[in-house]
């Protein structure tokens, strides 16, 4: 009995607490999983400040980019890559419109203004945009999709030039005049109220810093 007794208790040392359990290396398992999650600790935390890191150099370069640079084009991949990376920074997909809109590469622009609209689907801006990049790829149609989103965007702001601006010529081009007309009577009206904002602004702006009498 005292043999049988012994036995079992040695058995039972074997498969004692969490804390004392050791893996076959003679590790205790506890500090293995500690090790282990620190180390996804650290990694995570390289791995923002590498992002990070890399969009602080992006955005130096983009201080004294043009579409002129002879590095443009490389300037751009690696924004496409790490909008790639990160999907949700609508910065950078609007800057990769952009761009692809300046060099005509149309189809690139509608993919970017496609993210774009997948963030904020709403924004009168990009809504116009991605109705102008579909217009422009599609060899100046206005199909019902481009008309759709411009017409949203004139919902979100009737105020919004470029889809004013799109219908006109559009529409002008399909021979339907009296709209055409239309959409560019608003789009005079806009840029008009524009100007009379921007002439009062600087007006403001002078008497601002004309020297006040003694």
């Amino acid at each position: 009995h005292d043999e049988l007794k012994i036995r079992v208790i040695e058995e039972m040392d074997t498969r004692t607490a969490p804390a004392e359990m050791v893996s076959e290396a003679g590790t205790p398992l506890v500090a293995q999983v500690m090790c282990v999650g620190l180390a996804i600790a650290v990694a995570t935390i390289l791995y923002s400040f590498t992002g990070f890191r890399e969009d602080v150099l992006i955005a130096q370069e983009l201080e004294i980019w043009t579409p002129e640079s002879p590095d443009a084009g490389n300037l751009m991949e690696q924004i496409q890559q790490r909008a790639a990376e990160v999907p949700d920074n609508g910065h950078y997909w609007n800057i990769l419109g952009r761009y692809h809109m300046s060099v005509a590469e149309y189809s690139s622009e509608v993919e970017a203004f496609e993210q774009l609209l997948v963030l904020a689907p709403d924004n009168a801006d990009i809504l116009a945009q991605a109705a102008q990049a579909r217009y422009l790829a599609g060899n100046r149609r206005l199909t019902t999709e481009v008309q759709e989103l411009a017409m949203r965007a004139l919902e979100q702001n009737p105020q919004q030039r470029t889809a004013l601006g799109l219908l006109g010529m559009a529409l002008f081009e399909l021979g339907d005049f009296s709209t055409a007309s239309m959409f560019w009577q608003r789009l005079l009206d806009v840029t008009e109220q524009i100007r009379k904002s921007t002439r009062l602004n600087s007006s403001h702006s002078s008497v601002s810093r004309m020297p006040s009498s003694a």
